[in-house]
């Protein structure tokens, strides 16, 4: 009986496990979403609001201080908007992203940033929260929401 009880508990201590260690996301999925991340703050860097607008699927959205945006034709206007005001001559530099999978096809971007250079010399830091899908075996963003911290 003794046994019996032991063998119970072990298979119901390896089931726990196995349930509590499910990750999702390879090495190969982080260094494509990073490789989309780097290619939207380097566009960004350069002002290049077309070339931010196209990292971003076709149905895509952002929502931020300034408006809600649907579609990329909306988003590149929504940074047109942002990169002929202030942040002109701006730099973005990200601070500690984390990078969660809700599904194989599913991951979270959250990512502290930081703008300076502005026209009225104002640091500005945000928090964005992206959410990338892969779609045809190939991860593309999907939604956006920033908002401005104190």
């Amino acid at each position: 009986m003794r046994c019996m009880v032991l063998v119970f508990v072990g298979a119901i201590l390896i089931t726990a496990a196995g349930h509590t260690q499910a990750r999702y996301g390879t090495p190969a999925d982080e260094r494509a979403i990073q490789k989309l991340r780097d290619a939207h703050d380097a566009a960004w860097n350069r002002h290049d609001a077309k070339a931010i607008a196209a990292l971003f699927a076709q149905d895509a959205d952002r929502a931020t201080v300034n408006g809600w945006f649907s579609g990329r034709s909306e988003i590149e206007q929504g940074y047109e908007r942002t990169f002929s005001g202030a942040f002109k001559a701006a730099t973005l530099t990200n601070q500690a992203p984390k990078l969660k999978y809700l599904t194989p096809d599913v991951a979270v971007l959250d990512v502290d940033n930081l703008v300076t250079g502005t026209t009225d010399g104002v640091t500005v830091r945000n928090h964005s929260t992206s959410i990338y899908v892969k779609r045809n075996d190939e991860w593309t963003l999907v939604a956006n929401r920033l908002i401005r911290m104190p």
